[in-house]
């Protein structure tokens, strides 16, 4: 089956730009989280999640923005932000604390971006199910409203990810 992506790339000279559109999941965040990593991995990278057009994120997209803030997103030398108005903020990223910790601004830099598509890809089904843990595990760390949840779903998935004994 074919889907439509959510994810779009573009560059404004200093910056890398992606902007989600409609709904980012669990199917679009390893690739989500593979393509920022790529970009911040040069030290002076500086990269721009704009989330105006997103509509809705889930748990494992959420824990993929603070894995990206964990390595990049730190004042003063913060290399990864978020671009979101207040009820996108509000929509998205307060009900799990995610608005006091994140880098926010506003609105993307002023100038015509051209938004390129970013095929997703699917990883293996282990592969997977680790990456969603990790995203769980990155959201339980955050201390937030659902941090026990996360946590729980981080043991579950772990617990599944164990060789079995015979």
């Amino acid at each position: 089956m074919i889907h439509q992506t959510p994810l779009f790339a573009a560059r404004d000279g200093e910056h890398c730009l992606l902007r989600v559109e409609g709904r980012g999941t669990m199917r679009e965040s390893p690739t989500f989280l593979a393509f920022m990593l790529q970009e911040l991995s040069a030290p002076a990278a500086q990269a721009l999640v704009d989330l105006t057009a997103c509509q809705y994120l889930d748990s494992t997209f959420l824990g993929c923005l603070v894995a990206l803030h964990k390595r990049c997103g730190h004042p003063p030398n913060a290399r990864f932000s978020i671009v979101a108005d207040q009820p996108t903020r509000e929509r998205l990223l307060t009900c799990t604390g995610l608005h006091r910790i994140l880098n926010i601004t506003d609105r993307l830099p002023v100038g015509t971006i051209c938004w390129t598509p970013i095929p997703v890809c699917s990883p293996d089904a282990r592969e997977f199910k680790q990456h969603v843990m990790q995203c769980h595990q990155n959201l339980a760390q955050c201390n937030g409203p659902q941090s026990a949840t996360f946590q729980r779903i981080t043991e579950q998935l772990q617990r599944e990810l164990e060789p079995r004994q015979s």
